[in-house]
């Protein structure tokens, strides 16, 4: 009996043996592979050097020890921030990399792993100043902006934003030495400000756009003053805006006015309503010339309602008068006109296909173009606005 016995006993005995090897197999594989964790780290040179490594992680049972476990969560969160750290470097993204060094100095889950010197030393580096200070207050401190930026990229090394404002620099610089030998469109085109660029780079382009903006626009010799020193865009256009008032210059002044308006991206409610009311008077000038009396007529009325400049104003209702004294017909049919249109707004069928349109000219025609001030597209700039006129 005792012999019949003993071999299942033993048989038992050595399960058990097994069963306790099988289970150690994992957690010593498990100790070793997070004991090398932060030497690979530190050894990695791109982030696909981490690839495996994450990999096994990733395949790595959970663990019925709590303190095993926390040391296997804290290898999977370096693994992963030390990775988005080697891509930021290798992209020359500072704030990316400041970002992944952040996630692992708010853990503590990773310290058992890897010393927290290197992350601090790394993200001391990144957080350095890679900057210089310079001012911008005329076009001749540009050459000493450029002169310290390339100084202080040789010493202490810039980051990519730092970098691309210097090269932005260096081109704006070379494309204003070319100034008066190629043609002003070429200048006025590299001048134009993007959303994405450095402040800095913006302000050179303010400063050097003075130099040709007047011969873009075409202006006659009396507009195309010289740019004082330190002078930016808005205020030498401004100037010019004076100067065309005084003289009752409309054309000069609206091709100034709507240039402004498209360069800056903005127009606000006073520019918009100075635009169509210069517009509506060029427009009723032209087609008086025309022989076109009716639909000029409309256009003087409607800039008439808007706040212009008082040369334009005093145009408009010179104009208006002459033909309302002269042609007292064209008076009864645009009376007609509008009690058409009031009608057909009362019935709702101002806009039911097939019904007659307005007269083009007057009052509530549709617009030929897109309204003064309204871009073509959500965003978009309307920098050709000015050759209307």
């Amino acid at each position: 009996m005792f012999r019949s016995v003993f071999p299942g006993a033993a048989w038992l005995l050595v399960a058990a043996s097994a069963w306790a090897a099988d289970g150690a197999a994992p957690d010593n594989a498990r100790a070793m592979l997070l004991a090398g964790v932060g030497r690979a780290c530190l050894a990695a040179k791109t982030p696909a050097d981490l690839e495996t490594l994450a990999v096994k992680l990733d395949r790595l049972p959970a663990s019925g020890d709590p303190a095993s476990m926390e040391r296997q969560r804290g290898a999977v969160l370096l693994v992963s921030k030390w990775r988005d750290y080697l891509t930021a470097v290798r992209a020359e993204d500072n704030d990316a990399a400041v970002k992944a060094l952040d996630g692992l100095i708010e853990s503590t889950e990773w310290v058992s792993l890897m010393p927290r010197s290197p992350v601090l030393e790394r993200y001391a580096e990144a957080t350095k100043v890679r900057w210089v200070n310079y001012s911008l207050k005329s076009l001749e401190d540009v050459d000493t902006a450029i002169r310290r930026l390339r100084d202080f990229d040789a010493k202490y090394g810039l980051w990519r934003d730092g970098r691309a404002a210097l090269k932005e620099f260096e081109r704006l610089q070379e494309i204003r030495r070319q100034v008066g030998q190629v043609p002003a469109a070429t200048v006025e085109a590299a001048c134009r400000p993007r959303a994405d660029e450095d402040p800095e780079v913006s302000t050179y382009k303010m400063l050097l756009l003075p130099l040709v903006v007047a011969s873009y626009l075409d202006l006659p010799e009396d507009f195309r003053l010289p740019p004082q020193k330190g002078e930016m865009t808005f205020d030498y256009l401004q100037r010019i805006l004076e100067l065309a008032e005084k003289k009752g210059e409309l054309v000069v002044y609206w091709r100034v006015l709507a240039y402004r308006a498209g360069l800056l991206g903005d127009c606000p409610a006073w520019t918009t309503s100075r635009l169509t009311a210069l517009d509506k008077t060029l427009s009723g000038l032209k087609k008086e010339g025309e022989s076109q009396t009716g639909a000029a007529l409309g256009d003087y009325l409607e800039a008439l309602t808007k706040a212009g400049i008082p040369p334009q104003v005093i145009v408009c209702g010179e104009h208006a008068r002459q033909i309302i004294e002269t042609n007292p017909e064209v008076v009864q049919q645009l009376a007609a006109t509008r009690q058409q249109e009031m009608v057909r707004a009362r019935l709702g069928m101002g806009n039911r296909p097939g019904m007659p349109q307005d007269m083009p000219g007057f009052p509530g025609a549709p617009a030929a173009t897109p309204g003064i001030g309204t871009p073509r597209y959500p965003g978009e700039r309307d920098y050709d606005l000015w050759r209307r006129y």
